[in-house]
């Protein structure tokens, strides 16, 4: 770019995750087995992770140098790539009581103007909590969830 001016920005829509059955409802999921889930008592969501996540996502993106991120719901935007996936995990990990843990996982694909494949990659981050109150519980997530999302951004911007 000519002197003074700014340097293109890449663009990016990110999508609202798509939700897996346990996650589609306003309780924090509780893995106590291999295969039980339970929802944690006196946690709910205010709102599904999904939308939580897309935020976070576009919040980190915007944070990062040279990137503009933008819900893919914005009207008429035309970005240099789209970020979309499947939120598998966002809850509390109990198989061992006496080690609680959040975990998330997040299979993330990213497409580019055509809808052409860039790259895929699962992301997976496990915190230890101190215990399975609704509170803590909330805090390593929120805590899990901002690391996940600097790792996605830095793989999707980076490619």
């Amino acid at each position: 770019p000519p002197p003074g001016s700014a340097a293109p920005r890449t663009t990016i829509l990110v999508e609202q995750p798509t939700l897996v059955g346990t996650l589609q409802t306003l309780r924090l999921p509780v893995i106590e087995a291999d295969t039980r889930v339970t929802y944690l008592t006196g946690a709910t969501w205010a709102e599904q992770p999904s939308k939580q996540f897309q935020r976070v996502l576009i919040d980190t993106f915007s944070r990062g140098q040279g990137i503009v991120a933008l819900p893919a719901t914005a009207i008429d935007a035309r970005a240099d790539k789209r970020l979309a996936g499947t939120l598998v995990e966002f809850g509390l990990d109990l198989r061992d009581p006496g080690h609680p843990q959040v975990r998330l996982r997040f299979d993330a694909v990213l497409t580019g103007p055509d809808r052409k494949l860039i790259g895929a990659r699962r992301f997976d981050t496990v915190r230890p909590v101190a215990s399975a109150e609704p509170d803590t519980v909330a805090e390593g997530l929120n805590a899990a969830a901002n690391a996940m999302a600097a790792d996605v951004a830095a793989w999707a911007g980076g490619i």
